[in-house]
């Protein structure tokens, strides 16, 4: 059985608001990993979003994966996926970090991704 395409797997869901746990990038294995409480959740829901392959990684400030502290909070803002003409998608996040509410941003390719949980 194939995997959805990677604008399909996030289209239609909806993820402004959702608190954000954990952002990592394992670069050996080329894996971003989106751990987040979704807005519409029950209390202590939590869905992790697991991108692989990843290629193009960009991100502005250029510390916007660095772990998040215990105390700092971090809301996503959004989720994009465009397929460009090469046949490869093109993710976008942009989150919200800290009391600042810091805009980050994070693009990439990826190959695959798949929800946990």
């Amino acid at each position: 059985m194939s995997r959805p395409a990677l604008d399909d797997l996030i289209a239609g869901v909806e993820l402004r608001d959702s608190a954000l746990a954990l952002i990592d990038y394992n670069a050996m294995a080329r894996r971003l990993t989106l751990r987040f409480a979704p807005a519409d959740s029950a209390p202590g829901q939590i869905v992790t979003l697991i991108f692989d392959s990843v290629v193009g990684l960009h991100c502005a400030p250029q510390d916007s994966l660095r772990a998040l502290e215990p105390s700092e909070g971090a809301t996503i803002d959004r989720l994009d996926a465009r397929r460009r003409k090469t046949g490869e998608t093109e993710m976008t996040l942009v989150y919200l970090r800290g009391e600042g509410r810091t805009p980050c941003v994070v693009s990439f390719s990826a190959q695959e991704g798949r929800w946990l949980g």
